[in-house]
């Protein structure tokens, strides 16, 4: 019965919550190989309760800090107030003491404490008819045992070889960018390797976009018009996605202006940013003409936001250089 789950909690925390009489309690029930290494002086309760509110009805539970091999380490108590136990108990101990380590890493602790778990049962089966051990919780207990809480599985790109990256087919282009993103400039091997993997292994359109987004968000290149170049002449079967990317560096040229605006005034910082969009559009569109460019640079830099806007528009469409500033 439900109603009778406040006075099993009452009494379980009235016993248990002095702590004389829980020093005695757990001086009984404590593992024995454990008692040697805990420091029963040190016993305090902490506050809170990891139960959920849902199953408050049928567990109360009661937390203990004291010192466990010299270090701050927790003692759970959970009281059960069912007849019968329930199959994944060791399961949502492990919730529960998950819970107190999160708990105790909020306060500024850099290591995970020791947690004793104790489940106190007073249940109307006898003996306790349910599992202690979480492997039994699994279907293949064996397995469980080779795989649960064993050391994850690293994947160190740093330490693998690169030719064994380039072995890996479908993911090779994937951890070869990932690797030396921020290792290799872009244009002193990166992106040769990137255009050799992509007409190797032919991945599906989508993911040589997010590869190229990728690259030019986050890698290191001190020419993008070079880079942007580069893949053109090396794959000219992407100069489409290529000149995307021309135009979202414009839209960041802008917002990098204005960015800069909010510290030099909104409207300078916004001129700005149609300069640098003009430029880098240019030197994308243009990268054959940089010696003319520079030429043009002068002009930019003492040209009005309107004339800007107007040179911007242009550049998208005009076949040579001197047509995008051409009077009209």
């Amino acid at each position: 019965m439900s109603g009778l789950s406040s006075p099993h909690d009452a009494l379980f925390k009235r016993f248990l919550g002095d702590i004389e009489i829980a020093r005695s309690f757990l001086a009984v029930h404590l593992p024995a190989h454990l008692k040697p290494l805990c420091d029963l002086s040190t016993l305090q309760i902490e506050s809170g309760s990891f139960i959920e509110e849902d199953l408050r009805q049928h567990y109360a539970d009661i937390v203990y800090s004291l010192k466990i091999g010299e270090q701050t380490g927790y003692v759970y108590v959970l009281v059960e107030h069912q007849s019968d136990a329930p199959p994944l108990m060791p399961f949502r101990m492990l919730c529960y003491i998950t819970g107190i380590m999160k708990q105790h890493l909020n306060h500024k602790h850099k290591t995970l404490p020791i947690v004793v778990p104790l489940v106190f049962y007073r249940g109307q089966r006898s003996p306790y008819p349910g599992p202690v051990d979480i492997l039994d919780c699994f279907e293949q207990p064996e397995l469980a045992k080779r795989i649960f809480l064993k050391p994850f599985t690293l994947i160190d790109l740093s330490i693998i070889p690169d030719e064994e990256l380039r072995s890996h087919r479908d993911i090779a282009l994937l951890e070869i960018v990932q690797k030396h993103i921020h290792t290799r400039d872009l244009l002193h091997g990166l992106i040769q390797d990137v255009i050799a993997l992509i007409q190797r292994d032919g991945p599906a359109k989508d993911l040589i976009q997010a590869v190229f987004r990728y690259l030019f968000h986050e890698g290191e290149c001190a020419h993008d018009s070079a880079l942007l170049e580069y893949i053109r002449e090396h794959a000219p079967q992407y100069q489409e996605d290529v000149m995307t990317l021309a135009q979202q560096f414009q839209q960041q040229g802008l917002q990098q202006g204005m960015q800069q605006g909010k510290q030099e005034g909104m409207q300078q910082g916004m001129q700005q940013g149609e300069k640098n969009a003009l430029l880098t559009f240019l030197q994308a569109r243009f990268s054959d003409a940089s010696e003319s460019l520079a030429h043009y640079q002068s002009l930019i830099e003492k040209a009005s936001s309107r004339t800007l806007t107007e040179w911007i528009q242009r550049a998208a469409t005009a076949a040579t250089l001197a047509e995008v500033f051409t009077l009209h």
